[in-house]
């Protein structure tokens, strides 16, 4: 009778270590989505923490269906370019959030992390270099983004025009005046409607580029360059809804294949830090950058493969919509 109590003990311990390593996990995988990174790449500091996966299951529940998953992921990671991620209960959340990017930092640089960086909020980290503050970000005051949330209260939802998207937020964000809307665009929501929110929108400028081709697999598209656009540029918008998430910042990270180019101030005022990609040193090819301002509490970034003065012009020409 003593014995069998003591291995029911023993399956009890184990059970809560494995859903403390798993809700680790998850977390870790959640605050990869936070930062720019190839899905390579990921993959190495996923296996390297023991997270093999990242399914919607709130991260109490892993095991051989999330190996399996996690072969099908590996697969497809030459194309695919956002993860859907978990969100945990907000007091382990809160406690994780910055240790498992800079544990990344750890598996990625191999050893060198970005701990400095984090003494200070909504910070850009490029590797492990801080870069020039921008203005803050700060609580904005946008409708609730309709949807049913999942199991984890996230409404995870996806769109094919950024205008809409606006639109059902109140028309609170930038926008440019370059070109209207295309056929290509693919746009995803991402928010809990009580902390954050986040806005992915791949094809936003597609300039130039030509030949769209729907690769079925992946569900993203192909293009031939053009003179001035090398491929589209993609637009984020990140913002926040609540004292809690403001006072805990938004920090972000650009590991590996990237270097800070500069920082300036637009046209409107705004602080802009310019990231480039070091993965390729041709120098006739036109390499990836990326353009972080801040623009009334809400942060943007944008990225393409276009020259500098071709990704300032495109800062300058996001105006309110409203």
């Amino acid at each position: 009778m003593e014995n069998g109590r003591t291995m029911e003990n023993g399956r009890i311990m184990e059970n809560s270590r494995t859903m403390e390593r798993s809700e680790v996990k998850a977390e870790l995988g959640r605050e990869l989505d936070r930062i720019r990174l190839s899905e390579a790449m990921k993959d190495k500091i996923r296996m390297a923490a023991g997270a093999e996966s990242c399914g919607k299951n709130c991260g109490n529940n892993y095991g051989r269906n999330d190996r399996a998953e996690s072969e099908r992921m590996r697969s497809d990671q030459a194309g695919t370019k956002r993860i859907n991620m978990l969100k945990k209960k907000k007091a382990m959340y809160q406690r994780i959030l910055r240790t498992a990017a800079a544990f990344a930092a750890v598996v990625v640089l191999g050893g060198t992390t970005v701990y400095a960086g984090y003494r200070f909020l909504n910070k850009i980290n490029v590797n492990d270099q801080t870069l020039p503050e921008l203005d803050q970000m700060k609580v904005v005051d946008v409708p609730a983004f309709p949807g049913e949330p999942d199991e984890c209260g996230l409404i995870d939802a996806d769109y094919s025009s950024y205008d809409r998207v606006n639109s059902l937020l109140g028309n609170r964000f930038l926008d440019s005046d370059l070109e209207g809307e295309n056929p290509y665009m693919q746009v995803n929501v991402y928010t809990d409607n009580k902390d954050f929110g986040i806005i992915s929108v791949e094809n936003y400028l597609v300039g130039d580029t030509d030949d769209y081709q729907l690769v079925e697999d992946v569900g993203r598209y192909n293009c031939d360059p053009g003179a001035v656009y090398s491929s589209s540029v993609s637009l984020k918008v990140s913002y926040m809804l609540s004292t809690e998430q403001e006072e805990n910042g938004w920090d972000s990270d650009y590991l590996g294949y990237y270097e800070y180019l500069d920082s300036y101030v637009s046209s409107a005022g705004y602080r802009v830090n310019l990231i480039g990609s070091t993965t390729n040193t041709d120098p006739h090819f036109v390499t990836e950058k990326t353009a972080v301002f801040v623009a009334d509490g809400v942060r943007y970034e944008l990225q393409g493969r276009v020259s500098m003065e071709t990704l300032k012009e495109i800062v300058d020409s996001m105006k309110s919509s409203s």
